[in-house]
């Protein structure tokens, strides 16, 4: 029988979150992370990049004790969706696990370089520029990213990101963590209508057409 180690959510304990319990991402369950996953990006990079990429990339936030991983299950234990997250300046970490696997992908696919998103991503993820200041909003540290959410459309409607982002930050306050952040892109609405009702405010500086936005939230 596989291990749980649940959180104590008691500000959820309602309807919704008695369907659906959040606990721990686990690396055997990787299949039904990833097909969430390509549900609910489907188009963008981390689906364009295949399984072996994503199986690397997810792996590295479960394993990892310093990064967030959590799931929503429902009654039937099926997976509903996910959060995970880690401290800034983990792209250097993450980078040196996903970038054989994300390499062959585009040798393989050659045609990924013609998308000028992708080709942007690419270059932003890959990047070590020593010289980048990953706390750019000049946040209070320690700070932690929160690098994707997802719910699979056949769930959306029941709050389930709602409880996941309040799980998340009840992880990363457990962590000592005084402050939070995100990236999302302008466009997408209903990212952004989830993470302002869960008290995110936008980063206020000007963003450049194709380029994300910065959201951030501080902890007491």
């Amino acid at each position: 029988m596989r291990g749980r180690d649940p959180i104590d959510m008691s500000a959820l304990i309602n309807s919704e979150s008695r369907k659906n319990r959040i606990d721990k991402l686990h690396e055997d369950r990787i299949d039904e992370i990833i097909a969430v996953h390509y549900l609910a990006f489907d188009g963008y990079l981390n689906t364009k990049l295949g399984d072996d990429y994503l199986k690397e990339f997810f792996k590295w936030f479960i394993t990892s004790s310093c990064a967030i991983s959590l799931g929503a299950y429902d009654s039937s234990d099926q997976l509903t969706g996910y959060v995970i997250g880690a401290p800034l300046g983990y792209e250097i970490l993450l980078n040196k696990k996903i970038f054989k696997p994300a390499a062959l992908r585009i040798i393989t696919h050659p045609w990924l370089l013609f998308n000028i998103r992708i080709l942007r991503a690419i270059y932003s993820r890959f990047r070590l520029n020593k010289k980048t200041k990953p706390n750019s909003l000049k946040l209070p540290e320690p700070v932690m990213s929160l690098v994707g959410i997802a719910v699979h459309p056949e769930s959306q409607g029941n709050k389930i990101g709602i409880h996941l982002i309040q799980a998340f930050e009840e992880k990363a306050s457990n962590l000592t963590m005084k402050a939070l952040r995100l990236s999302v892109y302008p466009e997408n609405q209903i990212a952004r209508r989830l993470y302002e009702s869960s008290g995110w405010q936008a980063f206020s500086e000007s963003v450049m057409p194709g380029q994300a936005m910065y959201y951030f939230k501080l902890l007491e």
